[in-house]
């Protein structure tokens, strides 16, 4: 026998629902309570992702990457920054080995740069 999935729900369903649920007295006090918290962690985010972006900013200085390039190479940065983030060990350098073969493949990037980036990012270069 088919089990049934129930009826779908309609837009004014849903709508009445979400209103419910995020009532703006309810949402503003639980925002309120949990600013502080909220903004520092933002603000340690920032000045990590700015510091990452600083130096390989310095590494693309020192390979004399220029003009759109460097967007490239940045983003690829930036990627590798985030995988370090939310990854250990093994995990991140499958992760970092797919995005240098990605930005290799995709971009044309060279892979000594991307190398340099990952390096400076704190992870061992891969070697192809």
């Amino acid at each position: 026998m088919a089990r049934s999935r129930g009826l779908p729900k309609s837009p004014q369903a849903r709508y009445a629902k979400w209103q419910a649920k995020y009532d703006p007295t309810v949402v503003q006090t639980r925002f309120n309570e949990v600013a502080s918290v909220a903004q520092a962690r933002a603000q340690a985010g920032i000045i990590a992702a700015a510091q990452a972006q600083q130096e390989i900013g310095a590494i693309l200085d020192q390979y004399g990457v220029a003009g759109p390039a460097r967007a490239i190479y940045l983003s690829f940065g930036m990627k590798v920054w985030h995988a370090t983030q939310r990854l250990t060990g093994s995990a991140l350098s499958a992760e970092v080995n797919g995005l240098t073969q990605y930005w290799q493949t995709a971009y044309g990037a060279n892979p000594t740069i991307l190398n340099a980036i990952a390096q400076a990012l704190g992870v061992t270069a891969l070697s192809y």
